[in-house]
């Protein structure tokens, strides 16, 4: 799992400097639209790049999240149990949270062929809305893989213990 881990975790951190570099960018496309509104000249579809970069921000942060779990904990409902019980328990929930990620990846793919098959289109920029969708339903897949990365890693310490 080393070499495979290692490539998530540096993913992840690639992902995590676009994603904030693109809320930096969110910030200042309001900022300037406010600004021109203000003077009579707002920026045309703003909000649909705002959304657009609402969306790769989320999903991109959500990979380092998960990587390096910076997500709430609710541990302290568990620490009065013994380590094997509490990695018991972090195991189950790792598994639900890999069958609910995988899954949501797949209707994620699903739902971004129809969108593909239908020729969904934007707005204002008339740009289609099925790479979004795949992007974003790909994040989701390599969170639950990094999930299963944690139930190895969960399900060592049971063994051990």
């Amino acid at each position: 799992m080393g070499h495979f881990e290692e490539v998530i975790r540096s993913l992840s951190r690639w992902l995590n400097y676009i994603a904030s570099g693109a809320v930096v960018v969110m910030m200042a496309l309001v900022v300037i639209d406010i600004i021109a509104r203000d003077v009579g000249a707002p920026i045309i579809c703003v909000y649909e790049v705002v959304g657009y970069l609402g969306a790769m921000v989320i999903s991109f942060a959500l990979l380092y999240t998960t990587v390096n779990h910076s997500n709430i904990c609710i541990s302290f409902l568990v620490q009065r149990f013994s380590p094997r019980t509490q990695a018991i328990i972090d195991s189950i929930t790792c598994v639900i949270c890999i069958a609910s990620c995988f899954f949501i990846a797949s209707q994620g793919f699903i739902y971004g062929t129809d969108l593909w098959h239908a020729g969904q289109i934007s707005e204002c920029f008339r740009i289609q809305y099925f790479p979004f969708m795949y992007v974003i339903a790909a994040i989701l897949l390599l969170v639950g893989l990094a999930f299963v990365i944690d139930l190895v890693k969960l399900l060592g310490q049971v063994v051990k213990k």
